[in-house]
């Protein structure tokens, strides 16, 4: 039986694409939050007391919406990985690399646009729905970091196991 041979993508470009997507999503995810800050009523990066207490006395449709943009926001990631990926393990890989470029430049268009986290100590009350979780943000990007290196590893695992 002959062997059979890949044809397609390169790693490289593979990579630039998922990059790209990563960093275009986690961007929007950054104007998303700063969109909300503003109907909210803040004109710069609330604390952690106050955001929490205008959540609570924020409209209740807000609560709603946000709980659909995290819905959509992981259709989004986990579409572009199934097309990105030609194995399930190269998905998962895809997934996992996107996922973590997307939280990194989420915080990068923070801190860009609203000088936020001004520090990796700040608390990020903006994960989980309605932003019932509360990290520090060197953990999130601690994750984050993790997640691209596990993708890479198994995006690069993938394509050496088929032939």
């Amino acid at each position: 039986m002959a062997a059979r041979r890949r044809t397609g993508r390169t790693h490289g470009a593979l990579m630039a694409g998922l990059s790209a997507f990563g960093m275009a999503l986690g961007h929007l995810l950054g104007l998303l939050v700063l969109y909300s800050w503003r109907l909210l009523g803040f004109s710069s990066p609330p604390s952690s007391e106050a955001l929490a207490e205008a959540l609570r006395k924020g409209p209740d449709w807000l609560v709603s919406a946000g709980q659909g943009s995290q819905v959509a926001v992981g259709v989004v990631l986990l579409s572009g990985a199934w097309l990105a990926g030609r194995s399930p393990l190269e998905r998962i890989g895809a997934l996992a690399y996107v996922s973590g470029v997307a939280l990194a430049v989420r915080y990068l268009t923070l801190s860009v646009l609203a000088g936020w986290p001004d520090n990796l100590q700040a608390v990020d009350q903006g994960l989980g729905p309605a932003g019932t979780v509360a990290v520090r943000v060197w953990v999130v990007l601690g994750g984050a970091a993790t997640a691209m290196a596990l993708g890479l590893g198994l995006i690069s695992f993938a394509r050496r196991s088929v032939p």
